[in-house]
C-alpha cells in the first residue's frame, strides 16, 4: 500500500486464513515459513510486512470466493489501522501474483499525474500472465485479474463482499448507488470478458505482472479458465 500513487509502497499486508479449502488447520511450520518469509522480506526492503491471520468458519467453506473476499477484507482492515485511516492506494494481489517490479514502477511512475487525476473514484484493473504448472506453460489469453485501487473504493462493506470478488468490486459499488470508474490496462483483445480496447498504456507494451497458477490439474484450470474446447491450443 502506498499513500501516493507512483511511490515504492509504504508496506505490505499479507492475510492469511487459519484454514485451508478442504477445511484443515493452516499447519504450524507453514505459518512459521510464511512469517519468516515476511519478516526477512521486510529487512531487506526496509519496508513494513505485516501478517494477519483471520477464522474461517464452516459455513465461509462453503463458497470459495467468500474465502478470497475474507483475505482481502482482513487485509484492508489491517492497512486502514495501520495508516491511521488516511486514504492510499493499493494492489490488490494474490499470493500466486507476482509483479515485474522494475517495469511496475517505471509505469507507475510515468502515470502519477493521470492516477492523481482521475482521482480516488477509480479503479484499474491490470493485465497479467497466466502460467499453468510451469513457468514456460504460458497461455496465449491474458487475464485482468490485478486490481490498483484506492482505499475510498474499498471502503463501503459491500466493495469486497461480491461473488465475482474483484471483478464485482465496482458491481457493488455502483448497485449501492456510488460511482466508481474502470480503467483497464489488459493489451490483449483476447480477455475473458473483458474489452478490447485498452485504456491505459503498458509498460514498453508488455503486461507487468505474473499469475504462476496454484491449479495442478486439467480440470481445475479448465473450471477457472471457462473454456474446456480447445483449451490446450491456447497454452
Amino acid at each position: 500500500m502506498s499513500t501516493l500513487p507512483g511511490e515504492d509502497f509504504d508496506f505490505v499486508v499479507v492475510s492469511i486464513g487459519e484454514r485451508l479449502y478442504s477445511g484443515q488447520l493452516e499447519s504450524a511450520e507453514e505459518l512459521s515459513y510464511i512469517a519468516k518469509v515476511c519478516a526477512r522480506v521486510g529487512a531487506s526492503s526496509g519496508k513494513s510486512v505485516l501478517t494477519v491471520k483471520y477464522p474461517v468458519s464452516d459455513a465461509d467453506l462453503l463458497n470459495p470466493y467468500v474465502l478470497h473476499n475474507l483475505a482481502r477484507q482482513t487485509a484492508f482492515h489491517e492497512a486502514r489501522s495501520h495508516t491511521g485511516y488516511r486514504p492510499f492506494w493499493a494492489f490488490l494481489l494474490d499470493a500466486d501474483k507476482v509483479p515485474d517490479g522494475d517495469a511496475l514502477r517505471a509505469w507507475s511512475s510515468t502515470h502519477r499525474d493521470k492516477i492523481e487525476h482521475d482521482g480516488s473514484h477509480v479503479m484499474y484493473k491490470m493485465g497479467n500472465y497466466w502460467a499453468f504448472m510451469h513457468p514456460c506453460l504460458v497461455s496465449m489469453l491474458l487475464q485482468d485479474s490485478i486490481v490498483l485501487v484506492h482505499s475510498n473504493v474499498l471502503g463501503p462493506p459491500r466493495a469486497l463482499t461480491h461473488k465475482r470478488e474483484r471483478d464485482g468490486i465496482a458491481d457493488a459499488i455502483i448497485s449501492g448507488g456510488g460511482g466508481v470508474v474502470v480503467r483497464r490496462n489488459v493489451l490483449s483483445d483476447g480477455i475473458k470478458g473483458g474489452p478490447r480496447p485498452s485504456t491505459l498504456p503498458s509498460c514498453n507494451g508488455q503486461a507487468m505482472f505474473w499469475h504462476y497458477s496454484w491449479v495442478r490439474t486439467f480440470d481445475a484450470f479448465s473450471s477457472i479458465v471457462g473454456l474446456r474446447e480447445g483449451l490446450l491450443d491456447k497454452v
